[in-house]
């Protein structure tokens, strides 16, 4: 009753009270309303109520005929990115020793790439290549045969449908040089493009360029998952005295409108 006046305060038999109503919400969400996989609903709802005070200073509700006042708050649990399971033990060696020549044996007619006529193009470095799909055989990708190719591990998506993960060498059997030689000089923000069989392009922008141990899949996993659709490269660096490499080199894009 004594908030039954006006605004000199005097008093009224009648008065609409206005509300603001809000969800309650955790005090940990994040800036876009996410907390443990719920989007919370921040909106602000109004309310009018209608009160009515008779001569005996009773005050009654005006409203509909069960009085209930109903406000609806639309939650929403958050859909998570489901990464391709990464099926490493240790990342691919995609590097020849680039002190010593090494001699390749035949590629077994089992272990063919499957050729996807697709083009990738890297213009910072001046490179263009296709893309062949790796199998998965005997536990490891075989990556032995790639030479100036790209090779897209079996398994994963095509580029723009999932992760996809393509693996170069930086250094070829003659130790020439490979395609993926200089991606560490890649900066962030660089553009990586891919042609499909119908020479469509998807433009990709490099986000993380970073070196992490032959063992680190953790590391690649955390790098990939910034993104649904993340392209990911693959590399050999740092060359061991008693052969092969210890660490790779990773360059992580993401999917830009062209």
């Amino acid at each position: 009753a004594e908030d039954m006046t006006d605004e000199n305060g005097s008093p009224v038999s009648e008065k609409i009270f206005t509300y603001e109503i809000t969800e309650v919400i955790p005090a940990d969400v994040d800036e876009n309303g996410i907390y443990e996989g719920i989007r919370y609903d921040r909106s602000v709802k109004t309310v009018q109520i209608t009160a009515r005070m008779d001569e005996y200073g009773n005050v009654s509700i005006l409203g509909p005929d069960d009085r209930i006042y109903s406000v609806t708050f639309t939650n929403s649990v958050e859909e998570k990115i489901t990464p391709t399971p990464m099926r490493f033990y240790k990342l691919p060696e995609t590097g020849f020793s680039a002190v010593h020549p090494t001699v390749l044996k035949e590629q077994p007619k089992s272990l063919d790439y499957k050729p996807l006529l697709w083009t990738l193009e890297i213009p910072s470095l001046e490179l263009i290549t296709d893309i062949v799909e790796v199998p998965y055989v005997g536990g490891e990708y075989q990556v032995t045969w790639l030479g100036a190719s790209a090779g897209l591990l079996e398994g994963f998506g095509i580029p723009g449908e999932g992760h996809s993960i393509l693996t170069g060498h930086n250094h070829l059997n003659n130790m020439e040089a490979g395609p993926f030689a200089l991606l560490k000089e890649m900066g962030i923000g660089e553009r990586i493009f891919v042609l499909d069989p119908e020479n469509e392009i998807q433009v990709f922008a490099v986000y993380a360029n970073e070196k992490i141990a032959e063992t680190d899949i953790p590391g690649l996993e955390r790098i990939a998952d910034r993104f649904e659709d993340s392209l990911i490269l693959i590399t050999c660096e740092d060359e061991r005295i008693e052969g092969g490499y210890a660490n790779r080199r990773i360059i992580a894009a993401n999917p830009v409108e062209k």
